[in-house]
């Protein structure tokens, strides 16, 4: 799927939120057995995220949660896979300059929003 520039997430750094936007890309730019790949690498935190209401969820993944370590790894490897996709299409995934809590994509012009 093409991508098209603007914003994922913002104003907020929380694993849990990033977690669930940055999935929402994944699905949007990834073939099944990608997304199949990266869940079961990171299955602890998939298994949380289909299981666990939202706020059980929220506790578990952020800062201080049982699954704080795992959900880091998981976020590394999305922003890297995300960044990849970008790439091959001309653009440029992270966050806007001078605002790290708006993670987006954009156009691959040497200057960030």
């Amino acid at each position: 799927m093409a991508i098209e520039e603007g914003v994922v997430s913002e104003g907020t750094m929380r694993a849990s939120d990033l977690i669930r936007a940055f999935w929402s890309e994944y699905q949007r730019h990834y073939e099944e057995h990608v997304l199949f790949s990266i869940q079961s690498d990171h299955d602890t935190v998939f298994e949380a995220l289909g299981t666990l209401p939202d706020a059980e969820f929220d506790e578990a993944v952020n800062a201080g949660g049982p699954l704080d370590d795992d959900a880091g790894y998981l976020l590394e490897a999305m922003v890297w896979d995300l960044e990849a996709v970008a790439e091959e299409q001309g653009f440029l995934f992270g966050t806007s300059e001078g605002d790290g809590a708006c993670w987006g994509f954009w156009e691959k012009d040497g200057a960030l929003p």
